[in-house]
């Protein structure tokens, strides 16, 4: 048991590196977007 969660968590860490990697880069266009979004509702 102990031994899946380790090897669950050892592929879960990469996934998530990859995911905050891929947030920081896609974050700044989505926030540009969002904004300009926002503002043609207002």
């Amino acid at each position: 048991m102990e031994k899946a969660l380790t090897s669950t968590t050892l592929l879960l860490f990469p996934m998530a590196l990859t995911m905050k990697r891929l947030l920081s880069i896609l974050g700044k266009p989505i926030a540009f977007v969002y904004t300009i979004l926002e503002r043609q509702l207002a």
